[in-house]
């Protein structure tokens, strides 16, 4: 989702603006394709914010990890600061909302590699619970705003979209095993 007026309202709220890239997957694997993909976005972003971090979309479908583009080139070189899940250190904990929970059941590829150990949250109050009592100290929330509606057809239509992905990605699980 790019909406100008929505980063930049944000941004002045003194959030920070990352890109949820999937240039490797739209480029089905073409690397020299994502890379010019990811070079044009960035440029986009800098035109109304200033971008700093960026963060792969997991696309659970695709057969391309969005990070692998990293193997190959490196995002330092566009002026890039931090990939979320690669430059990340084991004191940052993970919360990403795909699946309908803060927790990485429903994720084949949204997680921070080589991390075991994690918090994990079912509902945006167990979430809350741990930034309160102190429990998470460092943390990096990744979200979707198709799953933050207030419009209960919108969330209708998304949570059925959202069941029939995450059984999609269960079967995906065992096929993969």
């Amino acid at each position: 989702m790019f909406d100008p007026e929505i980063i930049q309202e944000l941004e002045k709220m003194g959030h920070e603006i990352g890109y949820h890239y999937e240039v490797l997957s739209t480029a089905k694997g073409n690397y020299e394709k994502a890379i010019k993909l990811f070079e044009g976005d960035v440029n986009r972003f800098r035109e109304i914010c200033n971008l700093k971090t960026i963060c792969m979309h997991g696309k659970p479908l695709s057969k391309y990890d969005n990070r692998d583009l990293w193997d190959v080139y490196d995002f330092k070189d566009f002026g890039i600061l931090g990939e979320a899940y690669l430059s990340a250190g084991d004191d940052l904990n993970y919360f990403n909302d795909t699946g309908r929970g803060w927790n990485s059941k429903n994720n084949l590829r949204d997680f921070i590699p080589g991390k075991t150990e994690q918090f994990f949250a079912d509902t945006t109050d167990d979430l809350i619970e741990l930034i309160e009592k102190g429990k998470v100290n460092t943390f990096y929330i990744s979200t979707h705003p198709d799953r933050w509606t207030s419009n209960i057809f919108s969330w209708a239509l998304f949570w059925l979209q959202d069941l029939a992905s995450n059984s999609g990605k269960m079967i995906l699980r065992v096929v993969r095993k």
